[in-house]
């Protein structure tokens, strides 16, 4: 009776310590959720990259959510819920959102496609307007 009562419990203990690989992964889900949101303490800086007390208090409780088996993707909408998208840093999937990031840069190449068009132009002209030394 008090041998099985023994094993009874150290099979319970076993079952509810968290395994290596879970810590390991909880790791992982948290260090890819610092690297993809913008922290909400320091404007402009990645989550990982900030070193505010909030920003601490943040990265502790994103590794309790990581460690309680949620998904990188619920802990990222869970805190897209509480400061909304200014703290996203990755853009959405949504075709908005991929514009969105898309559409600085395709300006720029537009810019510089008329810039150059613009300077092949006013060359070209100035040389036809003064005529070549003959010597």
């Amino acid at each position: 009776m008090i041998l099985r009562a023994i094993i009874s419990t150290i099979i319970f203990i076993v079952a509810i310590l968290p395994s290596p690989s879970l810590a390991t992964d909880s790791k992982q889900v948290a260090e890819s959720v610092y690297s993809e949101i913008n922290s909400p303490f320091c404007k402009g800086k990645l989550l990982r990259d900030c070193p505010s007390t909030g920003a601490s208090g943040l990265k502790e409780e994103i590794r309790i959510l990581a460690t309680e088996g949620k998904t990188k993707n619920e802990i990222i909408n869970t805190l897209y819920n509480r400061y909304g998208n200014e703290i996203r840093a990755v853009p959405s999937s949504s075709f908005i959102g991929k514009m969105a990031w898309i559409m600085p840069f395709l300006f720029m190449g537009f810019v510089l496609v008329v810039m150059v068009l613009w300077l092949k132009s006013n060359i070209s002209r100035n040389r036809n307007n003064y005529p070549r030394k003959s010597s």
